[in-house]
């Protein structure tokens, strides 16, 4: 039976950012990944914030775009937009940006396994033998398991982690598409399609999108997106070529354990995702170091048990878990707004001082900073919010 320090097991960009970690200290490290390569397909949109690369190196090739502003239509067809000269975001190609993050970890040692599933374990004194179904390697035996597989996945189920979270539904697909103005994303709010959230167009270049939508409602996704394409008026008549839909699911709503004796869970496992706008590459990376920084820290000590991994949970909970609880206030509030609230809120933006407002403190990885004065210019009242905010602690 082969023995590792740490068996990861997802092979997305989560799992190698931690595999490389703990492997760039000299533990041995295998990430078993169920599909046969990484990147493949892309459930994501791509469009990450200024601060991600300060986090991560993104190298150029890798940038698809700069993004400087946005607008944002109601369902009624009234808009809202605003634009800098410094970057928002970037768009990245998340498929090579994926298999860079594999290179990475392969460079410092770690193995992969791909076409690999957990079909069960057993403990042993302080280490974890894994069943797998694999006819070459069915069974490994490790120290430390990390589980950086997605929110529903069996193998955090199989560890008896309880998921409580509610998820979005998704649909994006790549489009031949020309913007009037590469440099901002589209978004619009229409509750009949994209209900509690929002649909978005995302250029890719001047004459390329990203186009898609998500939803808390059960609902036929490719109908919802035909709809979606005859109502907004950017979309309405265009000729699109539709390359590829992907289908996905965005996970929302923390939950309350992320740790167990061996075991610890990152990423979309711990639904470390930001509630207002989905995003969870940032979150996801960030809390990989923790996760991996405490992997290393208990190797050294010997010493696997939950109060000594409990030190990741602290630490991503006081950074991640402050911030997702923030940006729950704002989708609290967003949830209740009718698509005639919404347009009378985009009518009132026109006529304030919210440019300077999102140009100081729109930070897409703390949108709550501009949120919160957003949303009371806006005329929604600072008791409502106060009140909620309280009901969240």
């Amino acid at each position: 039976m082969k023995n590792y320090d740490v068996v990861v097991i997802g092979g997305g960009p989560i799992g190698s950012s931690v595999a490389e970690r703990i492997a760039s200290n000299g533990a041995s490290v295998l990430v078993i990944e169920r599909k046969d390569a990484v990147g493949y397909p892309n459930h994501c949109s791509g469009m990450v914030s200024k601060e991600f690369t300060n986090l991560v190196a993104v190298p150029n090739e890798l940038i698809l775009n700069h993004i400087k502003g946005a607008e944002v239509f109601s369902a009624h067809g009234n808009s809202f937009s605003f634009k800098r000269d410094m970057d928002f975001a970037i768009v990245i190609d998340r498929v090579k940006y994926d298999k860079y993050l594999y290179e990475l970890a392969i460079a410092r040692g770690t193995n992969y396994m791909f076409k690999t599933q957990l079909k069960g374990y057993q403990r042993c004194i302080d280490r974890i033998e894994l069943l797998l179904d694999s006819d070459n390697i069915p069974s490994i035996s490790t120290k430390i398991v990390v589980v950086a597989a997605g929110a529903t996945s069996s193998a955090k189920r199989m560890f008896g982690f309880v998921d409580e979270g509610r998820d979005i539904q998704t649909i994006q697909l790549e489009s031949t598409f020309t913007s009037y103005d590469p440099d901002i994303v589209y978004v619009y709010m229409d509750n009949s399609i994209s209900n509690n959230w929002f649909s978005w167009v995302i250029p890719i270049g001047r004459n390329r999108a990203r186009i898609g939508f998500g939803t808390d409602k059960p609902g036929n996704l490719p109908v919802l997106f035909e709809e979606l394409t005859s109502k907004w008026k950017i979309l309405k008549g265009k000729e699109l070529k539709k390359e590829n839909p992907v289908v996905w699911h965005i996970p929302t709503g923390l939950v309350r354990e992320s740790v167990k004796d061996n075991v610890m869970l990152v990423g979309d496992s711990v639904r470390q995702v930001k509630p207002f706008s989905g995003g969870g590459l940032y979150t996801g990376i960030l809390s990989s170091y923790f996760a991996a920084d405490a992997a290393v820290e208990a190797l050294k000590l010997n010493n696997y048990s939950k109060e000594q991994l409990m030190r990741y949970e602290y630490s991503w909970r006081r950074t991640v878990g402050k911030e997702i609880k923030r940006e729950f206030l704002i989708r609290d509030v967003y949830k209740t707004l009718t698509d005639e609230d919404k347009d009378n809120i985009i009518k009132k933006l026109n006529g304030s001082h919210i440019k300077e407002i999102i140009n100081t403190q729109g930070f897409i990885d703390e949108p709550w900073r501009a949120g919160l004065r957003i949303i009371t210019s806006a005329g929604i009242p600072l008791l409502y919010l106060k009140r909620k905010l309280f009901m969240r602690k």
